[in-house]
């Protein structure tokens, strides 16, 4: 029979010594089924020295004789950087042979090298086969019985090779999120010492459920939740940092309670897997973490402020601050806030998935990455697994992963901004201009032409500065995978412009051409990374080498039209927004430099240092872009982080620095009396060695001695919470007090007013010649105009 089906999961197992490939999917009419295919082998390929093709071969058939596990070889003709070359393509039983027969085979005499013998099994088989998860396919299939040890509908044998369709829908999915709270008194959460509390769940049908210890005793409690999964039934299962933290806690503490939580649909635990994430076999365990590290205007990843980032409002209210949290669970009155803390948590990460999913839909079908690893994995490996599957497709063989030094090349050119605050500036973009710029110069690995080799001057390009030289012809491997990328993107972009914005269909496509976008543009920097298969730092020093030739020509362009520059960093430039001019400097670029370039935004008002980097923006919408300002310190306090923000706030909607000022003393005068909640001053620091490794006694460092000595246990990781008290020594070290035992009369309020407060708000305010005593003894009346940089 006929099949249609939409990858979910993959996984493979080994029986009798043969691997079987696990295809967990959804069918078109949303049965929940396993495909097995048992026909697929894993292989590698073994490339001969100079000449030694034939020798080789013969060897490897008299090796193949004494190693059963050996199912096949035959000679094949494949490219390698572009290069033709033949190898001997071995094939063997099962994934665990790989290495076995590969390491022997490796010491033959006339043996150069072996290739793709790292790519992992399900993987290997997706690409070979042309399966991308999160599209449909069809396949002819036979059904199997089933057995009471796979959570599924039915199963089926895969009787030949699987086919994508043309249908870009998505199943229904069900979806299911989970909070879990621990009880902890004294500090970081511990899974050999402390309890889990509360589970809560949200389902994107209106199901929401919560097992609490009042309820079940722990152990009982992780069966509960173990037993409502496999009711529900959920094909994703997303948390938040559920990967490093929340389902190894629980894994642990199930360990510990002697029990298990058989939550995949072939009924066995939470596991490990790749790039650090956790698999649960046949559903996609997702973590929102790892989509919220790609907001990159969100400096502090808490839930509640990727939530207010996302306008996920509602229960944003409920959530409490993380330090005192054992407290309401100790509290009989307040334990119903926390319960309501944690079934709002999973309610808002519920509201983040819906927000992440299609993004990461399409994120893992271009990239060919199975969607439960796809926001776990860097940039790099996306850009990579997509590269393997291009490469497979032309016939090139994949290099192998080498373990190099990172070797440092000079990055973009930025223009020094204008200090001050500014009006109506326009961002004007270069349209993927690193992309173009290695298309335009065909800039690829395979194009290089080493520094002893003779050619034509026009036979080649050579990049200003750095004087890397890259063949004219043939299209490099580079130019024709970033070809296809912007060429399926710009398709998709103007689809865009005749569906409705409210669609499906839009969300859908938009969010692929946005995962499009971001293999493109990270093309550049895969060739620069040292983790990378395809690594030619010359390539990208070039195209950096390119950039900044694109961006100065551009800035003298602009001048030239008499537009006002303000800054210039990598790809973009920020002007006084003259529409007509603007539009001319546009023109003048696209005909002069022949790169594509757009208006990306445009500020009411814009705010700049002296340092590169670093500005904030006010748009027409009312919302501030703040770039740069944060990790200018690692040990401040809530207050002062939201202090300074605040200040860039009013700086921007005031136009003038005078309002910012009076809050600053606002806050000042509040503090002073006590009134700012004391968990806004505790300052964290994480635990980056054991506590005995410390040489120097920092503030972190002394309260942790301290903690340890009050029976806390802490690791390396630990997050250390402390408040600066009064006291005669000058050394923080010696007024650094745990949070949790001092009271509000012990705080040093001078040490957060002349070391947290004011120095936050005068990264902003001393762009304005704002100085510590001024703005203790009175506000500058200086006119509005004389703030603005014209």
């Amino acid at each position: 029979m006929e099949l249609l089906f939409w990858p979910l999961d993959i996984s493979y197992d080994v029986s009798e010594g043969a691997s079987r490939i696990f295809i967990w999917s959804i069918t078109k009419d949303g049965h929940r089924v396993l495909l097995i295919d048992e026909s697929f082998h894993p292989y590698f390929y073994v490339l001969p020295k100079a000449s030694a093709i034939d020798s080789v071969f013969k060897e490897l058939e008299s090796f193949k004789k004494t190693n059963p596990s050996i199912l096949s070889i035959q000679k094949e003709s494949k490219f390698y950087f572009g290069k033709p070359v033949t190898v001997v393509k071995v094939t063997v039983n099962s994934p665990s042979d790989v290495n076995k027969v590969k390491d022997k085979i490796k010491r033959l005499p006339n043996v150069s090298d072996i290739f793709e013998a790292d790519i992992r099994f399900y993987m290997r088989y997706m690409i070979d086969k042309n399966v991308y998860p999160c599209s449909w396919h069809k396949v002819t299939v036979t059904k199997l019985s089933l057995n009471d040890k796979l959570k599924v509908d039915a199963v089926y044998r895969i009787e030949n090779n699987p086919t994508m369709i043309d249908d870009t829908s998505i199943p229904n999915l069900r979806v299911l999120s989970f909070d879990v709270e621990y009880y902890s008194p004294k500090g970081t959460p511990k899974p050999t010492e402390n309890p889990i509390v509360i589970i809560s769940l949200a389902t994107n049908s209106s199901e929401y459920k919560q097992f609490t210890a009042d309820e079940y005793d722990e152990k009982e409690m992780l069966h509960a939740f173990s037993k409502y999964i496999l009711e529900y039934d959920p094909d994703i299962i997303v948390g938040y940092n559920s990967n490093k933290l929340v389902w190894p806690y629980i894994v642990s503490r199930a360990k510990k309670l002697e029990t298990s939580i058989p939550i995949s649909r072939e009924l066995s635990p939470p596991q490990t897997s790749v790039y650090g994430h956790i698999s649960i076999a046949g559903r996609a365990n997702i973590d929102m973490f790892d989509y919220a590290e790609e907001l990159y205007e969100v400096k502090i990843k808490t839930l509640q402020n990727v939530a207010e980032y996302l306008g996920i409002d509602g229960d944003r209210k409920y959530l409490l601050k993380p330090p005192w949290l054992y407290q309401y669970w100790e509290n009989s009155e307040k334990k119903n806030m926390l319960k309501k803390h944690s079934v709002s948590s999973a309610k808002i990460i519920l509201e983040i998935a819906k927000r992440a999913l299609p993004f990461a839909i399409q994120l893992s079908n271009v990239t060919g990455i199975p969607l439960d690893q796809v926001l776990a994995a860097a940039v790099g490996f996306r850009v990579e697994w997509y590269l393997i599957r291009q490469a497979f497709l032309e016939n090139e063989l994949i290099p192998n992963r080498v373990d190099r030094p990172y070797t440092p090349y000079r990055g973009a050119l930025v223009l020094k901004p204008i200090k001050g605050l500014h009006e109506n500036i326009a961002v004007i973009d270069f349209s993927s201009m690193y992309p173009n710029i290695m298309i335009k110069y065909n800039i690829s690995p395979d194009t290089y032409v080493e520094p002893d080799e003779s050619l034509s001057p026009d036979e080649y390009f050579i990049a200003p500065e750095v004087g890397h030289r890259f063949r004219k012809s043939p299209p490099g491997f580079y130019k024709r995978v970033l070809e296809r990328l912007i060429d399926l993107r710009n398709k998709i972009r103007t689809q865009l412009k005749n569906i409705d914005v409210n669609s499906p269909e839009y969300i859908l496509l938009d969010n692929r051409q946005k995962a499009l976008k971001i293999i493109a543009n990270a093309c550049y920097g895969y060739t620069g990374w040292f983790g990378a298969r395809w690594y030619i730092r010359q390539c990208a020093e070039a195209t950096t080498a390119f950039g900044r030739k694109t961006i100065s020509e551009a800035i003298k362009l602009a001048k030239e039209i008499g537009l006002n520059v303000i800054y210039g960093d990598t790809d973009s430039l920020f002007v006084k927004y003259e529409p007509e001019k603007v539009d001319n400097f546009i023109s003048q670029v696209k005909s002069n430099i022949g790169l594509d370039i757009k208006i990306d935004k445009i500020y009411v008002t814009c705010l700049f240092t002296e340092a590169a980097k670093r500005y904030a923006g006010l748009l027409p919408d009312g919302r501030v872009e703040v770039v740069g300002f944060e990790a200018v310190r690692g040990d401040w306090c809530e207050l002062a982080q939201e202090v300074q923000f605040k200040v860039i706030e009013l700086v921007l909607k005031e136009k003038s620095p005078q309002a910012a000022v009076t809050y600053l003393r606002k806050v000042i005068n509040t503090l002073k009396s006590h009134n700012i909640p004391l968990e806004k001053l505790v300052i964290w620091k994480t635990l980056s060695k054991s506590i005995d490794e410390y040489e120097v006694d920092a503030p972190h460092v002394v309260v942790a001695r301290i903690l340890r000595a009050k029976g806390f246990s802490l690791e390396i990781g630990d997050k250390v919470g402390y408040i600066i008290t009064k006291g005669a020594s000058k050394r923080l070290a010696d007024r650094a007090k745990p949070y949790f035992i001092v009271n509000y009369d012990d705080v040093d309020i001078n040490y957060y007013i002349s070391s947290q407060i004011v120095p936050s708000a005068l990264r902003v305010l001393s762009i304005f010649d704002y100085t510590e005593k001024s703005i203790m003894t009175q506000i500058s009346t200086r006119t509005l105009d004389l703030w603005f940089r014209k």
